[in-house]
């Protein structure tokens, strides 16, 4: 079993949908696709799969039939940086990133991410720091802060920040932790729907209502669920 289809089928459990629908998928290309650390075209094949599989699923419930779904490797990793290939009005895209946006040293030595494209990102965090709008001045203001606090402060403002780890401590941390709905126990036709919202993958599947064709019981699990990005809805 390739990688890929190894985090594609976990994130399948974690949804608690239907076991067999992985079998109507194919995955082609191996990775490295990208020069990175991390297995960017696993993710991006993985849950670019997940979300193509789920409206497949989503389509078969609701009557029609069962459909194959079929994503390469090297197609999906290129969606990761399609911001390389955009053009507007056939001349190069405005600058992507915000100015502040950005990796910075904090006081304790350790560095945050910012992410700021959205203006309601970039004012909390300008808010948090009581700073002016310029990277000088954010970079001075961090001097003020450790990373992890920064960091929690900010996803208690409903923020995008992110202290860097390394890989021990990001695989010591409660969300590589955390597992998804423990569901055991077959019993079809319970209607149970099912909302995934990634932190972490660039897809999101919304409710994925399998009303009368749910395969799963789901025991309670909300802290864990919370964790992990996964929130379920029984009906």
């Amino acid at each position: 079993m390739s990688r890929a289809r190894g985090t594609l089928e976990t994130l399948w459990r974690a949804a608690c949908l239907d076991p067999a629908a992985p079998d109507h998928l194919t995955l082609t290309g191996t990775g490295p696709v990208l020069p990175s650390s991390f297995a960017v075209g696993t993710a991006m094949q993985a849950s670019v799969a997940a979300s193509a599989l789920a409206a497949a699923e989503c389509w078969r419930a609701r009557g029609g039939e069962a459909q194959q779904v079929s994503v390469d490797m090297r197609a999906a990793a290129i969606a990761a940086r399609s911001e390389r290939y955009l053009a507007v009005d056939g001349g190069p895209a405005p600058e992507l990133w915000d100015r502040i946006a950005g990796a910075y040293r904090c006081g304790d030595g350790r560095w945050v991410r910012l992410h700021t494209n959205f203006p309601h990102h970039r004012d909390g965090v300008l808010n948090i720091l009581g700073c002016a709008y310029d990277k000088a001045a954010v970079t001075d203001a961090l001097q003020r802060w450790t990373a992890f606090d920064f960091e929690t402060a900010c996803a208690d403002a409903g923020l995008v920040v992110a202290a860097m780890r390394r890989f021990a401590e990001w695989d010591a941390h409660a969300r590589a932790e955390a597992g998804g709905c423990d569901c055991r126990s077959r019993r079809p036709g319970t209607g149970c729907a099912v909302s995934v919202v990634s932190t972490v993958l660039p897809v999101t599947i919304r409710r994925a209502t399998m009303r009368g064709t749910c395969w799963w019981k789901c025991r309670p699990a909300s802290a864990r669920c919370r964790q992990s990005g996964i929130r379920r809805i029984c009906r």
